[in-house]
């Protein structure tokens, strides 16, 4: 009965300890970051488009929820958290479902980039 009592605990300790929700909870801020080498016009609408969007905060709620908000628009829905990506799901069924990816620090969450070229928001949690 020991035995089956330690392995039960063992392997309670293991499901809790791989998830990292809980790091996530708090406000982030984000910053546009456009690749360096882009200069010229397109460098100038990025500059444009993250003088425009202005500051950006993700809030992540015990629960499961979030809110994303910028100077544009607001966005409600729910998250979950598999490993180090963070699943955005929105409550408005226009928006599309987004994912994050926690650095293995835990000090920042960061949009995906398909291309070297695309610019990436990269959040940082508030004190």
């Amino acid at each position: 009965m020991q035995k089956f009592l330690l392995a039960v605990c063992f392997l309670a300790s293991l499901l809790t300890g791989c998830s990292r929700s809980s790091e996530i909870v708090g406000t982030w801020s984000g910053t546009i970051e456009a690749p360096k080498e882009k200069a010229g016009l397109v460098g100038g609408l990025r500059s444009f488009a993250a003088t425009l969007v202005g500051p950006m905060t993700i809030e992540f709620n015990a629960d499961g929820r979030y809110k994303a908000s910028s100077a544009v628009s607001e966005v409600r829905g729910s998250y979950s958290v598999a490993g180090n990506e963070v699943r955005l799901q929105p409550e408005d069924k226009k928006e599309e479902p987004q994912v994050l990816r926690l650095s293995e620090d835990g000090k920042t969450l960061s949009t995906a980039k398909e291309f070297a070229s695309d610019a990436q928001v990269i959040f940082t949690k508030a004190p």
